[in-house]
C-alpha cells in the first residue's frame, strides 16, 4: 500500500506541475531509499505523457501567462525606462 500512495503522489505532481525529475527526486529524497525509484520513474513518465496528450496547462503557467498580460505595459516600462 504504501508504493502505490508514494508513484501516486509522484504522478499527481509530474502531471500537474510538468516537472518529472523534481518529482522523482522529490519522492527519493522524502522516503530516503531507492526501493521505488522504477515504478516512481514509471508513474512519473505516464503522468506527463497523459497530461501532454491532454495538453494540460502547467499549474504554473497560468498564473504567469494571468500576470504578464495584466502587467505587459508596465513591465515593458520598467525595462526600458530602468
Amino acid at each position: 500500500m504504501p508504493g502505490f500512495s508514494i508513484c501516486a503522489m509522484a504522478g499527481a505532481l509530474s502531471g500537474s506541475v510538468k516537472a518529472p525529475i523534481t518529482s522523482i527526486l522529490l519522492i527519493a529524497e522524502m522516503t530516503g531509499s531507492l526501493e521505488y525509484l522504477l515504478p516512481v520513474v514509471a508513474c512519473s513518465l505516464i503522468a506527463l505523457l497523459i497530461s501532454d496528450a491532454l495538453k494540460i496547462t502547467p499549474i504554473y503557467e497560468a498564473p504567469l501567462e494571468r500576470f504578464l498580460k495584466n502587467n505587459k505595459k508596465k513591465l515593458l516600462k520598467k525595462i526600458f525606462t530602468g
